[in-house]
């Protein structure tokens, strides 16, 4: 399998029968173009992941900070008065 990279279009291309070089033919089928990400795409991708985790984080959170207020408002409604 022959592979070489493209700069002018950042990619991979390999021939998927492993013999000769790669052509650009769109009628080859023979071909496959592997798309090949560069730093600052890779670094966007870690953020969009952080940023996910995170937003996850603050559901659950919220979920938490709920179910706690529901408790106290029983808790507050079944004890009556809560003065002392």
């Amino acid at each position: 399998m022959t592979s070489y990279i493209d700069k002018r279009a950042n990619k991979y291309v390999v021939d998927k029968n492993g013999i000769g070089h790669p052509t650009y033919d769109s009628y080859n089928n023979n071909i496959v173009i592997i798309y090949k990400k560069d730093w600052f795409e890779k670094f966007l991708d870690f953020i969009i992941l952080i940023t996910k985790i995170a937003r996850f984080m603050c559901v659950i959170a919220f979920i938490i900070i709920k179910i706690i207020y529901i408790v106290a408002f029983i808790y507050i409604k079944l004890s009556g008065n809560t003065k002392t």
